[in-house]
């Protein structure tokens, strides 16, 4: 995942200091992964992250709404001067005006309203298809909204809390499970939207190999939205498709152009 951090009045090795302690590595060993914008610069950037510019999907407003908390977080903790105040204040100016007077968004897509279509795409289709979402967190809920009016498959929501993935499956007609039945859950799956908060792989090539020869002649779409990925990385497994964010993105850069 990518952070991002604003600060003001103080040189910028100082802010690299502290990104340092906060990680517990040392700066030397930290810098090589940071890109450093100063003043305008900064500011420049935060506008088109705000405007979705600078997305993996262009135009999408997921980011902003995650600015503005960002945003909020740290002025009720105090943190937020008269400088990032007035920063941000314009990031939030200039988003609007960029949805507002261009055609930036009128045709924009989100990640999981892509995921969702690709899956389309590639099963010809949802009549009769078995859809399985992993996860119930942001990403979740994105993909149950964009799921809300497939009333012709059958949906699967899985969490560890099962409480969790019923509010979600609920807003599509679907039914809730745990993901300790993955194993039984991937077997029938024609297509998968993997998108657990995990911070690591939850699912293996071996269960992958074994939920496919569980379905002689069946394939299955798996969408891997999670970061870091949800899958074991480099898997490869006969009839299985893998789609990343990565690969979501490229498929949009006609449209984004």
């Amino acid at each position: 995942p990518i952070s991002e951090l604003y600060f003001s009045g103080v040189d910028g090795s100082v802010g690299v200091k502290l990104l340092a302690e906060h990680v517990g590595v040392p700066v030397e060993v930290l810098r090589p992964h940071l890109y450093e914008k100063p003043c305008v610069c900064a500011a420049c950037h935060l506008f088109r992250v705000a405007s979705g510019l600078d997305s993996a999907v262009l135009g999408e407003t997921e980011i902003v709404a995650q600015v503005k908390e960002a945003w909020s977080l740290a002025d009720r903790e105090g943190m937020v001067g008269t400088m990032l105040d007035l920063l941000f204040k314009r990031a939030m100016e200039a988003s609007k005006r960029m949805r507002r007077d261009t055609e930036l968004c009128r045709h924009v897509m989100s990640t999981a309203s892509l995921a969702v279509r690709k899956a389309k795409e590639s099963l010809g289709g949802f009549e009769g298809k078995n859809l399985l979402v992993l996860g119930a967190g942001k990403i979740a809920v994105r993909l149950g909204k964009e799921l809300h009016g497939v009333h012709d498959a059958n949906i699967v929501v899985a969490n560890r809390t099962v409480e969790k993935a019923a509010a979600i499956a609920s807003e599509v007609g679907g039914t809730a499970a745990s993901l300790d039945e993955m194993e039984t859950l991937l077997s029938q799956a024609d297509a998968v939207f993997a998108a657990v908060g995990a911070g690591t792989s939850v699912i293996r090539r071996e269960q992958l190999l074994q939920a496919m020869s569980a379905r002689p002649k069946r394939t299955m779409t798996f969408i891997d939205l999670g970061v870091p990925p949800n899958l074991e990385p480099g898997v490869e497994v006969a009839g299985v498709e893998v789609v990343d964010i990565d690969a979501l993105s490229h498929a949009t850069s006609a449209n984004a152009q």
